[in-house]
């Protein structure tokens, strides 16, 4: 087990932990104190932009134009959405037109594309497509020759020339080979954001700060760097107390409260969050990707209702079995409806794994899991989750990929996902030269791979694989087992607000923990050891082969942990969390005295 501590030690461990992830003494106080200074104007994402976005949407409320709004299939593209939406609500122009309409994609498609029958067809006058859009150029192009006026408000990556005739309102694009100065960590949510508040100024209202609950989810769940100081703002603004107003939301928090104060995941007193952001990430994103991967339209349009001040926070006719002509929330029905189709995902996701069964014996011989399918027979969108189960199940990167044609190419496209051994895996994948594409982020990602090179590339995989990256952990601090008390240990885990994109958990290797048989306990999916000091985590799963009757019989042992207060009923304990452990000595007994096994024999 090898170990790489960051940086050294500075004079307290809060200045340590944000100096080794890039945020130094001289901005501690702007990163850590909530205040809105540190959030940049609108007109930093481009002010030509924003007043042509603001005169062709003035238009069409003024002509009473049909106007629709896309819903990208992902948690950043319904927060978008909504937030634009419950803008144009509170603001009533929704309310006095009626002619705002919301598009959902039936599968998990993003921007323009499968949209362009819907706009023609519904005779729409201005489309308004939030974090989506900014690269579909012909689709740009087709719109115009129909006359149709376009907004896209969007963070991802495009390039065009200066006088490209269409309003891309992009913190991320390229114009003329020179980039946009504005924070390029904010999300499709954020830049919706900013657009409302440009409008707020031009009108001299406050609408938009009401929805920043919706703006934190979608940031947080786009994975945006939370070590800019702008983008943490932004995330605090609209998780602390207070500030959780949008109906859906509210829902999930009051059903997961419990789960939000779980080890790790519970808010720190300093910062006032309600939720903190790595929570929101675990149990409120994967509610709605379940929706966009799994959901009917009809179950979608209830969630992204269900996010809407219009349709969340009316009283309708429950539907839950048993409450036969109760009155509930809508938001209540559309969480329902959401956490039934995350339930339905989990059984789906269980089918897809038995079905691809007949594929390991096979797959398990080589040093990735790679699974090429002619028809896999179920929801392709399932095959990034497959793949990371069958990831963390054997211990290897995998690939699921099923038979399509791309661009006239006979290829298997589909999902792939790393290991903890693999530093970047999408690298490794273009390193054999013959996927044609990997898009995404460098454990998880999707890919591509013609039919006809398949079986070459699978052998030219393994080979790249065959040397093994010895796993470095980065660690905090490097502390002797005796140096730790619960002072200590309990200051580590102040840092659960910051968590996020490059903020990673604090983590620490302890050296020459030493315990007996006595103190270890063992339990259904866990283990213990118990010091007088604090108490020592290790999940079953964690426990390499062959190493519980080691590990039983006491010794002594180096570690590589998450440091944290736990709370179990009514107990509540400084608390070591084992990612990986190494065993320096095990103990044997002898009659009723322990030794030190280190002898030749």
């Amino acid at each position: 087990m090898k170990i790489n501590l960051i940086g050294e030690r500075l004079d307290s461990i809060k200045h340590t932990i944000f100096h080794n992830r890039g945020i130094g003494i001289d901005k501690l106080a702007q990163y850590t104190i909530n205040g809105v200074d540190c959030i940049e104007s609108p007109l930093s994402l481009g002010e030509q932009d924003l007043k042509d976005g603001l005169r062709k949407l003035a238009k069409a409320l003024k002509n009473k134009e049909r106007i629709l709004v896309i819903v990208d299939s992902d948690v950043d593209g319904f927060t978008s959405a909504s937030i634009l939406m419950n803008y144009l609500y509170r603001t009533g122009v929704k309310h006095s037109t009626g002619n705002i309409d919301f598009a959902l994609h039936d599968g998990k498609q993003h921007g323009l594309t499968d949209m362009m029958e819907t706009i023609i067809k519904g005779e729409y006058k201005l489309v308004l497509s939030p974090d989506g859009g900014s690269n579909n150029f012909e689709e740009h192009e087709a719109l115009k020759q129909k006359g149709i006026e376009l907004i896209v408000l969007d963070h991802h990556e495009t390039e065009f020339e200066k006088d490209y005739p269409f309003t891309i309102i992009n913190n991320n694009k390229i114009v003329d080979g020179v980039k946009n100065k504005c924070n390029p960590f904010l999300s499709g949510a954020a830049i919706v954001y900013k657009f409302c508040k440009y409008i707020d100024s031009y009108f001299g209202w406050n609408f938009a700060d009401e929805f920043k609950d919706l703006v934190s989810l979608g940031v947080c769940a786009d994975m945006m760097d939370v070590t800019n100081i702008e983008t943490k703002q932004i995330i605090f603004q609209g998780l602390k107390q207070g500030a959780i107003k949008n109906p859906f939301i509210s829902e999930i928090a009051t059903a997961n409260s419990f789960q939000f104060k779980k080890d790790g995941f519970k808010p720190s007193i300093y910062n006032e969050l309600e939720i903190t952001p790595i929570a929101s990430s675990f149990y409120i994103s994967p509610i709605i990707n379940a929706i966009c991967r799994e959901g009917t339209l009809e179950e979608k349009s209830i969630v992204f209702k269900g996010l809407l001040e219009e349709f969340g926070n009316e009283m309708v006719i429950s539907n839950k079995r048993g409450a036969k002509g109760e009155l509930e929330k809508y938001a209540t029905q559309a969480v329902r409806t959401a956490k039934r189709v995350k339930d339905r995902q989990k059984r789906e996701t269980q089918k897809a794994m038995e079905v691809l069964e007949p594929y390991l014996e096979e797959g398990l011989k080589h040093n990735a899991l790679i699974i090429f399918l002619e028809d896999g027979g179920f929801n392709k969108a399932l095959n990034g989750l497959i793949a990371n189960k069958f990831a963390e199940m054997y211990q290897r990167p995998c690939i699921i990929a099923e038979k399509t044609k791309i661009d006239g190419k006979e290829c298997y496209s589909g999902s792939a996902r790393g290991y903890k051994t693999l530093s970047d895996f999408k690298e490794t994948v273009a390193s054999t030269g013959l996927s044609f594409f990997q898009a995404g982020h460098p454990n998880a990602f999707g890919v591509g791979v013609e039919v006809d090179k398949a079986e070459e590339f699978v052998k030219a995989l393994n080979k790249k694989l065959e040397v093994k990256e010895e796993i470095v952990y980065d660690v905090d601090y490097i502390f002797d087992a005796d140096e730790l008390n619960e002072e200590i240990i309990y200051e580590f885990e102040d840092f659960n607000d910051y968590i996020g994109k490059n903020f990673e958990r604090p983590q620490i290797y302890v050296q020459n923990i030493t315990y007996s048989s006595d103190n270890f306990k063992e339990y259904n999916k866990c283990c213990k050891i118990e010091k007088d000091e604090y108490k020592i985590l290790i999940w079953t799963s964690t426990i390499k082969d062959g190493d519980l009757e080691k590990l039983k019989q006491g010794g002594t042992i180096n570690i590589v942990c998450n440091a944290n207060r736990s709370e179990y009923q009514e107990a509540i304990y400084p608390q070591l969390t084992i990612i990986d452990y190494e065993i320096v000595q095990t103990a044997r007994k002898f009659g009723t005295v322990e030794v030190e096994d280190d002898f030749d024999f």
